[in-house]
């Protein structure tokens, strides 16, 4: 009975001891891959902030050139300028 409790003590702690050591292994991985993820989620985090501010330069932009359009167009409006191309008059 004695060898029976020995041998089954044997084969816990080898059980015990493969998956404490499988474990280990696992954590080492997670260890190295951590730096490199975080990393990743900083330069993503940077991209997308880099993007954002793209964005709200072109949007402004956009909107400058609307005003400036709309400008232009209501002093053609205002100074005739349609109306003196029409009669071939461009001095004025």
């Amino acid at each position: 009975m004695g060898i029976l409790y020995a041998v089954g003590g044997a084969v816990t702690g080898g059980a015990v001891m493969y998956f404490f050591k499988k474990y280990t292994d696992q954590s080492d991985d997670q260890a190295k891959a951590l730096p490199v993820v975080a990393q990743s989620i900083e330069t993503l985090t940077n991209c997308i902030d880099k993007i954002s501010k793209s964005i709200d330069e072109l949007y402004e932009s956009r909107n400058k050139h609307n005003i400036e359009i709309a400008e232009i167009n209501m002093l053609h409006r205002v100074l005739k300028c349609a109306e003196k191309v029409a009669k071939g008059d461009n001095q004025g």
